[in-house]
């Protein structure tokens, strides 16, 4: 009996060895590179730089970053990845910046998710790092903890050429390609894309309470972006942003999303303007200010700011939109277990609750949150 209970102790891992083996193959035959990037901040990579090679057209992933400081915003994180994962075609690489506490249980969050999608996703994560020249403590906790990390990329990033940088209460609605193809059209001197605050001119935040200079006549939102980092490093725009902060430290009220419109307001060059449809918020659903883009091509991302993911009773389609994704499993039927969910409760939903008091906006909309979902059925022959 003991001889028997140890061949096949042997045996399972034999299998286990051979299996880790053979994933290690697959990963040759397609011509997968591993990069070891190492500095002080770094904390673990899994295969960046990876190339999936098809014949011979070679195709390199999609570069996707965020930031989470403190374990109560895990959760919100990995569910923005997952739909990114759950709405993308191409191979995904993350990069999450993290505070000290909370890499392990990243790790473990960010693994199950590179299982599920299989060898689509690859991800690093590393410390929120500031350069030497400023005062961590300082920037760290401007408007929200870690939200200024995206200023910094550039340096804390060297070996990145541009990325997409986002919220972490973002769902993506419509391939993440599509935001990424917006890249390969910004001019030679753009090294930023963002959207507007606000659609209407002279409309949101920025006209009606600013006290420092701003881009255009709304603004710009920092919720969703485009970062070519090979420019931004070569414009020394982290050296801009540390004198701006010094200069007009005292009127920013939303910290670095301030920054970069004090930045862009008469360096206009710069940036790339996106559609409204990428950083899509409640704001585009009242009638003074709709998203045109949105509702021609369906949500791309859905910025659910100002805790919009959690308030079920102000804006419903927003907290069932994320829940849907929160509990989706990836590895499972997407149409399924999201799609065909969020066409029954959206359709329920809209047509229950009323307008009462200006509550329930965008429940006149709740189309244009389906429009990417539906073209994905299709694609898929559902």
């Amino acid at each position: 009996m003991q001889k028997k209970v140890i061949f096949l102790g042997l045996f399972t891992l034999t299998l286990i060895y051979l299996y880790l083996n053979i994933i290690n193959l697959s990963f040759l035959l397609r011509g997968d590179e591993t990069r070891n990037y190492k500095d002080a901040n770094a904390i673990t990579s899994r295969n960046f730089g990876k190339n999936w090679n098809f014949s011979t057209h070679v195709i390199k992933p999609i570069v996707l970053s965020t930031t989470i400081c403190g374990s109560s915003r895990i959760e919100e994180a990995i569910t923005m990845m997952k739909s990114a994962v759950a709405m993308s075609h191409m191979p995904l690489h993350f990069i999450i910046m993290i505070s000290e506490d909370i890499n392990l249980l990243v790790m473990e969050k960010l693994s199950h998710i590179q299982l599920a999608a299989m060898t689509t996703v690859t991800y690093e994560i590393h410390l929120i790092t500031y350069p030497t020249t400023v005062t961590t403590a300082e920037w760290v906790e401007m408007f929200k903890c870690g939200s200024t990390q995206r200023l910094f990329l550039g340096s804390a990033l060297p070996h990145v050429d541009a990325l997409i940088y986002c919220d972490i209460d973002l769902i993506f609605l419509r391939p993440v390609e599509e935001l990424w193809q917006h890249l390969e059209v910004m001019s030679e001197n753009q090294s930023i894309a963002m959207s507007r605050n606000a659609v209407t001119e002279g409309t949101g935040w920025y006209p009606s309470h600013s006290l420092h200079p701003f881009f255009s006549t709304t603004g710009l939102n920092a919720g969703v972006m485009l970062l070519n980092l090979t420019r931004y490093r070569y414009q020394d725009l982290e050296g801009r942003v540390v004198t701006i902060y010094a200069n007009y430290k005292n009127t920013l009220k939303y910290g670095d999303q301030d920054i970069l419109n004090i930045l862009l307001h008469n360096q206009t060059g710069l940036v790339k303007v996106l559609p409204c449809a990428w950083n899509f918020r409640t704001d585009f659903c009242d009638d003074a200010n709709r998203c045109l883009d949105a509702e021609k091509h369906g949500v791309g991302g859905l910025h659910g700011n100002r805790k919009m993911f959690y308030r079920w009773k102000i804006e419903p389609l927003f907290f069932e939109i994320y829940e849907s994704f929160r509990k989706f499993d990836l590895g499972t039927s997407f149409h399924e277990q999201v799609r065909a969910h969020l066409e029954k409760t959206l359709k329920e939903v809209a047509e229950e609750r009323t307008t009462r008091f200006g509550r329930f906006k965008c429940n006149k909309l709740y189309q244009i949150f389906l429009v990417g979902l539906r073209n994905e059925a299709n694609k898929s022959g559902y």
